[in-house]
């Protein structure tokens, strides 16, 4: 095939996956890495229709315009990848590409040695894709495959740029203005139509991943304050209980003292804002393992696996203290929250999810009854 061939099969599959991101973009799922993802296809587009037509304007156009819209694609690439994985962009990456391409376009305009904008393109591509499969790698989304296919993609697109800039450079004094006409040339755009299928197809395969883990994540949340719901909570312990050999761990069960008393007094959407200030001065306290949910009403339970009791102990009285000492001056200044908890500390053994439950709500009763405000530990002989 022949360059105009190459160019225009690529233009026609980027097109499709351009429109598809763009009515995601603008569908319920409004996120921001939708919109680079659909630019940067636009973008990519134009830079193929621009190659195409660039006997047609003149040298400096046709030297300059296409590689910057090119450049421009892959820094969307690289935008949308770190927005879906909520990281940041050096502003370097913004500010230096468009500036050095700008200085090297008026050098080799002003020379006449072309070659020095097709090296400088090459360059910063596969700078661009590198960067962005490296966004892809680095990921801690483990769970979704469909990044491997996207490292792969955009690490091909960086090698084929690398090897380009390596022809150009060895090309050197014999390039014109424009996209030469060569076999190489060829090779590289049959690679490029091979990266835009693999990237726009596993793009949107992320993203379904993306959702699928999304709704799983929300089936096993408590819609009000975030925290894991009882059968989250029941299933890791459940974990535990299996393990063999079985290692010891702190459970916690407790709730808001009063909290009836506490709503009739300042209204329900007081209570549900404590509720959720109580659960957000918890989770400060707490390790990436421990495992805090809502069993029901103002009833929370909290598992910490591979801890000693003594830890287990002072963390659950440090966070009674830090909830007795909240501050909840917008709702009343006599708005006060405290908690009582039964605490359980064994392996499990010979004991059921629900036993080991009921062994902690003894205690949390017991904490009750003797003033509230304090945490009874189960006695395991």
């Amino acid at each position: 095939m022949d360059k105009l061939t190459l160019l225009a099969a690529n233009f026609v599959i980027i097109a499709v996956f351009a429109i598809s991101f763009l009515v995601l973009a603008n569908g319920k799922d409004r996120k921001e890495h939708w919109r680079f993802w659909s630019l940067a296809n636009f973008l990519l587009g134009g830079a193929l229709l621009l190659f195409m037509a660039e006997t047609v304007y003149p040298v400096l156009s046709a030297l300059a315009v296409p590689n910057f819209v090119l450049v421009a694609s892959f820094t969307m690439h690289l935008l949308g990848a770190a927005r879906f994985h909520n990281s940041r962009v050096s502003s370097a990456f913004l500010i230096g590409p468009p500036s050095f391409l700008a200085v090297t376009t008026l050098i080799a305009f002003q020379s006449g040695h072309y070659a020095l904008v097709y090296v400088a393109t090459s360059i910063l591509v596969a700078s661009l894709a590198f960067s962005t499969a490296l966004q892809y790698y680095r990921s801690d989304m483990d769970a979704r495959s469909a990044r491997f296919a996207l490292v792969l993609a955009f690490s091909l697109i960086g090698i084929e740029d690398t090897v380009r800039s390596v022809e150009g450079m060895w090309s050197f004094a014999n390039m014109g203005p424009g996209l030469p006409e060569s076999l190489m040339v060829q090779i590289h755009l049959l690679l490029g139509l091979i990266f835009v299928t693999i990237s726009g197809a596993f793009t949107l395969v992320l993203s379904y991943e993306q959702s699928v883990l999304e709704q799983r994540e929300m089936a096993r949340r408590d819609p009000l304050t975030g925290t894991y719901n009882r059968r989250e909570f029941e299933y890791r312990v459940g974990k535990l209980l299996d393990q063999t050999p079985r290692q010891d761990f702190a459970l916690l069960q407790l709730d808001l003292d009063h909290f009836k008393r506490f709503n009739d007094n300042f209204g329900h959407v007081a209570g549900d804002a404590a509720l959720i200030r109580t659960c957000r001065m918890i989770q400060k306290h707490l390790r990436t393992k421990d495992c805090l949910a809502r069993l029901g009403g103002e009833e929370f339970a909290i598992l910490m696996p591979d801890i000693s009791l003594a830890e287990a102990y002072k963390t659950s009285d440090t966070m009674r203290k830090r909830i007795a000492g909240m501050k909840m001056d917008d709702i009343s200044p006599e708005a006060v929250v405290t908690i009582s908890a039964g605490l359980y500390y064994g392996s499990g053994h010979d004991l059921t999810i629900a036993g080991l439950l009921e062994l902690a709500d003894r205690k949390l009763y017991e904490s009750k009854k003797t003033g509230r405000n304090r945490i009874s530990v189960v006695n395991v002989a």
